[in-house]
């Protein structure tokens, strides 16, 4: 994607066979003189330009696998135990139906038990 609308171009380098490759931080000072002395800028100007591109190569990807990835698991963890919880609770209210319901045939020294 950032290929096709040209962007980071410094940064984000295409490889040989065909993968992406970013700079590293250490090569970040080198580019950005040559950048400097081409676009007659100043060195610092390029430099932060290089870094906040790098940080948002590197950056997006890893906070949509934080927040997309680690909202949609709790999420799905959470509707998973709601689920158990409230079968678990019918569960509970059948099993004491059951026992009101046989409670009938009960002799009579067990009554003063029902509740």
């Amino acid at each position: 994607l950032l290929e096709k609308k040209n962007m980071f171009t410094d940064v984000l380098k295409k490889s040989a066979d065909g993968s992406y490759t970013t700079l590293s931080r250490n090569q970040l000072p080198l580019l950005a003189e040559k950048l400097a002395k081409s676009k007659s800028t100043s060195v610092q100007k390029e430099l932060s330009r290089l870094t906040k591109e790098k940080a948002i190569i590197s950056g997006v990807p890893y906070a949509f696998s934080l927040l997309f990835m680690g909202f949609t698991l709790s999420a799905i963890t959470r509707l998973w135990t709601q689920f158990r919880y409230n079968k678990g609770i019918k569960q509970k209210i059948s099993n004491n139906d059951s026992f009101k319901k046989n409670s009938d045939n009960l002799p009579n020294i067990f009554k003063c038990f029902e509740k």
